[in-house]
């Protein structure tokens, strides 16, 4: 099974909006993201691999910041 990590599930608007309310409860920080979990039986070729990245492209632009206990 592979898993992918996607565009960003929410806006950045949304994730201040929920920031703000969750900081009282002591969150400092929020992300997320789309995971799209390919279920393979067998592996996939180097071309295989370069067009699903492509189909899995999309929305806007992943931001690379990394998440604590977050493996994808």
């Amino acid at each position: 099974m592979l898993n992918i990590k996607g565009s960003p599930a929410l806006s950045e608007f949304r994730v201040n909006k929920l920031l703000t309310n969750l900081k009282p409860f002591g969150v400092a920080g929020l992300a997320s993201h789309f995971i799209h979990l390919v279920d393979i039986s067998e592996g996939l070729s180097e071309r295989e691999r370069q067009v699903l990245n492509s189909l899995l492209e999309y929305g806007p632009k992943m931001q690379d910041s990394a998440l604590e206990g977050v493996k994808c």
